[in-house]
């Protein structure tokens, strides 16, 4: 599945973030010790993009998906290792097709929001869809392309862990292998600050001091 297939599926901007703020503050609550980071699977940066967002989703396993809010809008780049659209997957012995070689996944994208991929860290280079939205536009808009429809992209797996809140719940209640109330998680999205009570809910057995700390520091 490509992302020009599934790109409608693209929860709004403003959606997009109220979500994956949420599920990096909860993920933060879950695993607040700094040196425990490698368990997180959502990650903040508040100072990375000046007057924005920056969010990370990594499974660890190799698939990434970087999410970047400014001011001019958002960018989203994906790299799933298995893709069909990974270079990873060619050599010498089984080079990169032709239509793979000569695919530019930032094709049309603004170069306000471009140029946010720019830092090394985010390696560029390494993409398997990417996704953007101007601020002021309503829709999602991703490169033209004539990768064959069969192919997989990795956005299945962005839009996996970019899902609503309730599927979310079951999501966290795998991972974590614990209920929780969808309110609690609502509060979160919603904004609203993360009492000793609400943390507590989440994560009975964590360090609430160092939990709220961290929050204060890192969101």
């Amino acid at each position: 599945m490509l992302i020009s297939e599934r790109i409608h599926e693209m929860p709004p901007r403003e959606e997009l973030l109220r979500r994956l703020l949420a599920y990096a503050k909860i993920d933060r609550i879950m695993n607040p010790d700094p040196d425990d980071c490698m368990v997180r699977v959502y990650h903040y940066d508040k100072d990375w993009v000046t007057g924005g967002h920056f969010l990370k989703i990594d499974d660890s396993g190799g698939d990434h998906y970087h999410v970047l809010f400014s001011p001019g809008g958002c960018i989203v780049k994906g790299f799933d290792h298995e893709s069909d659209l990974s270079p990873y997957n060619y050599d010498e012995n089984d080079p990169m097709p032709d239509v793979l070689a000569g695919h530019d996944f930032y094709d049309g994208a603004p170069a306000e929001l471009l140029c946010l991929l720019d830092d090394p860290a985010l390696e560029k280079e390494l993409a398997t869809f990417c996704a953007w939205q101007a601020a002021g536009d309503d829709r999602w808009h991703c490169a033209p392309s004539e990768i064959p429809d069969d192919w997989s992209d990795g956005i299945e797996t962005f839009l996996f862990y970019a899902q609503d809140l309730e599927e979310y719940r079951h999501w966290f209640e795998e991972y974590y292998e614990r209920k929780v109330d969808l309110k609690t998680i609502r509060d979160i999205a919603d904004g609203k600050p993360v009492t000793a009570e609400l943390a507590r809910a989440l994560n009975p057995e964590g360090d609430v001091e160092l939990i709220l700390k961290e929050l204060e520091e890192n969101f």
